[in-house]
């Protein structure tokens, strides 16, 4: 039993500062066995289940902290970064823009609500507010970081440099030094770009930023088979907000579309049992629902799943890894789609053998790919990683690839999924169905 609570919470203090979690955890519950409204535990608690992505139970804990301490910005702070994890970006503004009243020289609210704006497409104010961040605190990695990723949005190559230059400099980290290496690749300096995100890769082994990634793509590390899960999680959970009105607005986005086509096109007049691999936000279940008896969605996103449940197209959606999911429903489904999913795997035998055993007999397999540019490829390689952190395969492979793996190919078809650059990106729509 705790004496000293002071001490007790200067302990907590000094752990979680340590990075040591399940320290600091235990002697939250420690501290909260002791004295169990103590605003300090149950932040930390809350903080520490949202780092290990139990959003529900860190909303629980942190919205108890804000209620026993209603003028605790830290509370307020980080009970809008759970909010927006959990799609909830309206009342996540009012918490940090709360949290910004009661803590005015923190930056770390005005970052926040700025991450929030930017995703929400409200560049102009997100600048303004990681400026404002930064002037509080110069050394906020988060906002210098951020900034200059907007900048090289704009295209404002120098002025990106600089932000994450400071950045680096103020503290290496995974994200510094991602973000250094992104910067010096769009200058062509290839030399730091390699040591940036090999140095990045060594301080987060998870890769959620896709550093393994870029490196390959520079012929830096070898081809990895898939992207990270983690990465694409934190990908998808980043964009998740603004993602629709960026596909469908700015970039043509025609993938949910040509699937359903596709689908119809050999099964019309059919009511199907559906898995949506990948249902992003569940623009792809508006466009199949016409065809489904049941539909199912699956993704990594948490954020892109909580939109999805806004449409009330599925009836039924899950967070997971689509190979973990097809592995529960072995000959479950009549028929699996897979829009702007398998451009993050490289080696596809594995998923498309893990969904040939999800298929019921008489099953269809509907799905898009990015189309390599035949001259890019090298020696026997089948699929290349682009720039964009996306894999691109080579149209022949694709047959025998399926054939090999129990499907005959009924359909593949060149399109344009969405625009790059400006430009078309060619894609692939593919239709496999079960061999008998």
């Amino acid at each position: 039993m705790i004496d000293d609570i002071e001490a007790a919470m200067r302990e907590l203090v000094e752990l979680y500062s340590r990075d040591d979690l399940a320290g600091a955890l235990s002697q939250a519950e420690e501290v909260l066995l002791a004295d169990p409204d103590n605003p300090l535990a149950l932040l930390v608690k809350g903080v520490i289940a949202e780092r290990e992505g139990r959003h529900l139970g860190a909303r629980e804990l942190l919205e108890r902290a804000v209620s026993v301490a209603p003028e605790y910005g830290d509370a307020h702070n980080s009970l809008g970064i759970v909010l927006f994890r959990l799609g909830q970006s309206e009342e996540a503004g009012r918490r940090f823009a709360r949290a910004m009243a009661l803590s005015p020289k923190d930056s770390r609210p005005r970052t926040n609500l700025a991450n929030l704006r930017r995703v929400e497409g409200r560049v102009t104010e997100a600048r303004s507010l990681y400026e404002k961040a930064i002037a509080l605190n110069g050394g906020d990695i988060e906002a210098l970081t951020n900034l200059a990723m907007l900048a090289l949005e704009e295209k404002k190559v120098a002025e990106a440099r600089t932000l994450t230059e400071k950045a680096y400099a103020a503290h290496e980290s995974a994200l510094t030094c991602y973000a250094l290496g992104v910067v010096a690749l769009k200058q062509d300096d290839v030399a730091t770009a390699t040591r940036l995100l090999g140095r990045a890769v060594e301080l987060d082994p998870r890769d959620r930023r896709g550093a393994g990634l870029r490196l390959a793509s520079i012929g830096a590390a070898a081809l990895p088979e898939r992207a990270s899960p983690d990465h694409v999680a934190q990908l998808f959970d980043g964009m998740a907000d603004g993602y629709d009105k960026w596909l469908v607005d700015r970039l043509r986005y025609s993938g949910p579309a040509a699937v359903a086509e596709a689908l119809d096109s050999v099964r019309p007049d059919r009511k199907l049992r559906i898995l949506d691999l990948g249902c992003g936000t569940g623009l792809s279940g508006q466009a199949l629902r016409p065809k489904a008896s049941v539909l199912e969605g699956v993704d990594l996103s948490a954020r892109m799943v909580r939109i999805a449940e806004t449409r009330r197209v599925y009836d039924r959606l899950e967070v997971g890894d689509l190979l973990s999911t097809l592995e529960r429903h072995e000959g479950s489904w009549d028929a699996l789609t897979a829009v702007d999913v398998f451009v993050y795997h490289g080696d596809l035998e594995g998923p498309l053998r893990a969904c040939r055993r999800a298929l019921a007999p008489g099953g269809v397999l509907v799905f898009t790919l990015e189309e390599a540019d035949p001259q890019a490829l090298t020696g026997e390689a089948t699929y290349l990683i682009q720039s964009t952190g996306r894999f691109a395969h080579a149209p022949e492979s694709i047959q025998p690839l399926l054939a090999s793996t129990g499907f005959r190919t009924t359909l593949l078809e060149s399109i344009s999924i969405r625009k790059e650059e400006g430009k078309p990106a060619p894609g692939l729509v593919i239709v496999a169905e079960v061999s008998p």
